[in-house]
């Protein structure tokens, strides 16, 4: 385990992206022609693809979340309410914050 500062050290980022406004990964109402999805280049995506980026996220997800239970529950008493009031920590990040999230 690592946390960002150090996986940033060793994988550096290797280009910017800027959020396109307007655009979703999903929608509540599902997927249609009028939805905008971009791409980390700014470029539309078709919404098959935009489809298929979302559900190789959720697999992704969903392949991942007993790794994390696994390790983080040995780490944290209950590693997903430690990813809810991590929150508090990114959003503030005086001694503060930090004392009370540890």
């Amino acid at each position: 385990m690592t946390n960002y500062g150090k996986f940033l050290e060793v994988c550096p980022p290797e280009f910017e992206v800027e959020i396109v406004e307007n655009t979703s990964w999903s929608c509540a109402h599902g997927w249609s022609a009028g939805d905008r999805t971009a791409d980390a280049t700014g470029q539309a995506l078709q919404p098959a693809l935009a489809r298929a980026v979302a559900q190789a996220l959720d697999e992704l997800r969903d392949a991942i979340a007993p790794l994390t239970e696994e390790a983080g529950n040995k780490v944290f008493r209950d590693v997903w309410a430690a990813r809810d009031a991590y929150i508090d920590v990114v959003l503030d990040r005086d001694a503060e914050a930090t004392e009370r999230f540890s």
